[in-house]
């Protein structure tokens, strides 16, 4: 099979990018004609010779507006003739961007966090209070459910990589496909990651029984996905592949950001800036090329109009010889008689560049929802109390994402873990009316994030608890963590106290005493009537306080 280079690709990606938009130019302009001449036609018929408005002026076609691509499409049309090359060009930047790939570094380090996503049992006993066997045998058998090896099926992944990928393909494709293999591996379900090139099938299409096909997704009367058609041999890339059917429940589909009613398919969440960090990219690249001219100086010899041009046969010094191209520093020679010297010296970089290349990345970041320090790394002209502000916004984005993979993933693999858990006897626990569901209350509680100040916002978070404005439950899931793991492990650490004989006290605080204020003199003079001298005097370091005794 013969493979086609990367600039092969790239040649052909740009060709068809340009004819794409020269047709799709033609046919818009041909419809503004179209209406141009219909209501010119009306109004002539009408007998009024009067301007074309709209009703409002965002409708209004005239030479602002005529350059907006504005046609009525349905997702399905629009993502058949698009989300292939968008999500082309969006892995390019994923590979050679330093942004991009800060920015998907940024999303799993704080949507994962440093503990990932804590179990937390929550069966109740008769009494309604936690039972404690019940949850850590959940606990415990989720622990060994998420090794590497047992819930993933290429046995390559741990839970923690798995959320990682995830996250990746989320920001780069837009979607994720996750593959349930029911009655495989210790605890009868695994999982498999699908490369969304295999949910290949573009355009409106009808199934076997009659089902509507949306891009690759099977959906019913009522708009419920009842299947995927999947490449299920191979890549689409490779050659010739089988497409078959896979039902809905045998599928996680992962889709975060549709914007239509009816949309099947995802865009990758970079697709509003890959435009311009392309752009920015390419002024990038002509500022290092221009700055690589700059770099080198040359100097040129050009004959004069009024020099003998059948008598010059190239520049020669006073001598006769030729003249050297080499020059050293400090050289002085006197050119040769006919010629003149022109220095060809390059302007580049200019001083734009960098306030370009600031603006352009502010509205990058703020497209990808993070903030501009996040995503470059600068914090240099930044204040405290403004990088705080809008870390809160930023986190706020994360936590969101956190819900999602905890709704749309974790939890569905945690329900998978107890029906197929409990069916093939490897989760043991005792049935409650012909059902292990009781087993399905649980919780799980993400990472939570460092905080930016934490001496304010103890005290901050104290008040609250004081007030009554919040509860300790709140304030540990801030930080990713559950009150009863907080009351175990203090649990833990008053018997371990105990065991080697020292005193318990947790409740006595260590007080924060805040820093002394700077006294100025009148307040000195008022408080102890001493002269600034006195008042001011270097104190003793004698132990006992007496002075030179």
């Amino acid at each position: 099979m013969n493979f086609k280079s990367k600039k092969t690709f790239k040649i052909e990606a740009l060709e068809q990018s340009l004819t794409d938009t020269l047709n799709s130019v033609n046919e818009y302009k041909a419809t503004v004609d179209e209406f141009r001449q219909r209501d010119i036609k009306r109004s002539q018929s009408s007998g009024k010779h009067q301007a074309i408005r709209s009703f409002f002026d965002a409708a209004d076609i005239n030479r602002f507006t005529s350059n907006i691509f504005a046609p009525i499409t349905s997702p399905t049309q629009e993502k058949a003739s698009e989300l292939q090359r968008i999500r082309g060009v969006s892995r390019e930047l994923r590979r050679n961007s330093p942004f991009i790939s800060n920015y998907v570094w940024a999303l799993k380090t704080n949507v994962y966090g440093d503990s990932g996503f804590t179990l937390q049992g929550r069966v109740n006993n008769t009494k309604k209070a936690l039972h404690g066997t019940l949850n850590s045998m959940v606990e415990d058998g989720w622990a060994d459910f998420t090794r590497k090896g047992v819930f993933e099926v290429s046995a390559r992944h741990t839970l923690k990589s798995f959320i990682y990928i995830i996250l990746d393909i989320l920001a780069t494709d837009g979607e994720v496909i996750i593959r349930k293999l029911k009655g495989f591996g210790k605890y009868g379900i695994q999982y498999q990651l699908i490369d969304n090139d295999c949910l290949k099938a573009l355009g409106r299409t009808t199934s076997a029984s009659g089902n509507t096909v949306y891009n690759g997704v099977e959906v019913d009367q009522y708009n419920r996905v009842v299947a995927y058609h999947l490449i299920t041999n191979g890549h689409p890339a490779e050659g010739a592949c089988k497409t078959e059917p896979i039902p809905a429940s045998e599928i996680i589909h992962l889709v975060e950001n549709p914007y239509r009613v009816n949309d099947t398919r995802g865009l990758p969440w970079t697709t509003p800036v890959l435009f311009s960090l392309n752009q920015l990219e390419g002024y990038r690249e002509a500022e290092v090329i221009a700055a690589r001219l700059q770099a080198v100086t040359a100097i040129f010899f050009t004959t004069r109009a009024d020099a003998d041009e059948d008598a010059y046969g190239g520049p020669k010094d006073a001598q006769g010889q030729d003249f050297p191209t080499d020059i050293e520093p400090g050289s002085a020679l006197s050119l040769p008689i006919g010629s003149d010297a022109k220095l060809l010296a390059p302007t580049h970089p200019n001083n734009a560049f960098e306030g370009f290349s600031k603006a352009m990345l502010k509205e990058i970041a703020s497209a990808l929802h993070i903030t501009y320090n996040s995503l470059v790394g600068d914090y240099e002209s930044t204040s405290f109390s403004s990088c705080k502000a809008a870390f809160v916004t930023e986190r706020l984005f994360y936590k969101s994402i956190q819900n999602i993979v905890i709704e749309d993933l974790l939890d569905v693999m945690y329900q998978d873990f107890i029906d197929f858990g409990t069916f093939k006897g490897v989760l043991k626990a005792p049935m409650v009316n012909a059902s292990y569901d009781y087993l399905k209350q649980h919780q799980f509680v993400p990472s939570g994030f460092t905080s930016v100040d934490e001496l304010k916002d103890n005290q901050a978070d104290a008040l609250k608890l004081d007030i009554g404005k919040t509860t300790q439950s709140d304030l540990l899931a801030e930080d990713g963590k559950t009150l009863e793991d907080w009351l175990k492990t203090k649990q833990k650490e008053k018997d371990l106290y105990a065991q080697y004989g020292f005193p318990y006290e947790p409740d006595k605080a260590v007080p924060v005493v805040p820093p002394p204020i700077k006294q100025t003199i009148a307040d000195i003079e008022a408080s102890n009537g001493a002269s600034v001298e006195t008042a001011t005097a270097m104190p003793n370091n004698d132990a006992n306080g007496v002075d030179g005794k």
